[in-house]
């Protein structure tokens, strides 16, 4: 994902995404820690931060991009990719963050998926889909207990987003050509 440059976050929080990946739909993994009312958890999935936050020259150009590729990733949610993105959260238990927009009320692979394809993209300001690791599932637990095993399970979790973020990345358009 990174070189360990590129790790962000605040008080209770941190992250990582791949290199090069902030204007696009990102690979990430981050871990909220104790906030009131919220419990720690890990996450790992595709994000999204549709906002101006960022030290690059041309915040503009970048903005549009990544609310251009967003679209895609709606559009893979409500296209005849649907499955790509409905196995992607079948893997582990799966998770929706937002900021700027409502969160899914339930948290099956089935409503995020339908909730993520009718996001209003201006309103948005943070999204991410994908799974959750916490202590307090034991079979989750297991895994964040055990480095092996917690490595494994992110791999899996990533190659399962992988087709997702390709087919956001090629877009519609990519479906005359096939």
């Amino acid at each position: 994902l990174t070189s360990g440059n590129y790790v962000h976050g605040g008080a209770g929080h941190w992250y990582v995404f791949h290199r090069n990946g902030r204007w696009e739909p990102q690979f990430n993994i981050g871990m909220n820690g104790v906030h009131p009312g919220q419990e720690p958890y890990l996450r790992v999935g595709l994000g999204a931060n549709l906002t101006m936050a960022s030290a690059d020259p041309d915040r503009e150009s970048g903005l549009r991009q990544l609310r251009s590729l967003f679209i895609n990733l709606q559009w893979v949610a409500r296209s005849s990719h649907r499955p790509l993105m409905l196995n992607a959260l079948s893997v582990g238990r799966p998770i929706a963050e937002s900021v700027g927009v409502q969160g899914p009320r339930a948290a099956t692979g089935e409503a995020i998926a339908s909730w993520l394809a009718s996001v209003d993209v201006q309103d948005a300001a943070w999204v991410f889909v994908g799974r959750a690791f916490s202590l307090t599932v034991p079979e989750e637990a297991e895994a964040l207990a055990d480095f092996d095993e917690l490595m494994f399970e992110i791999t899996r979790t990533l190659d399962a987003w992988l087709p997702v973020w390709e087919a956001a990345m090629r877009g519609p358009d990519s479906e005359v050509l096939r």
